[in-house]
């Protein structure tokens, strides 16, 4: 059942595309380019022991 899922979310990758830079656009998303993070980490997985720091 994931498997329609799936290939129907790809089917839709444009329209969703689209979605996000006008959301971007109209400054309901803040982006921010990548070469502004540094000391990028890992937060949250199934290991709960790697979420303690």
């Amino acid at each position: 059942m994931s498997n329609n899922n799936e290939v129907q979310n790809i089917g839709n990758a444009d329209e969703w595309v689209n979605w996000i830079e006008e959301a971007i656009n109209k400054k309901h998303i803040k982006y921010y380019e990548y070469e502004h993070f540094s000391n990028i980490q890992e937060i949250g997985s199934e290991d709960l022991e790697k979420n303690r720091s």
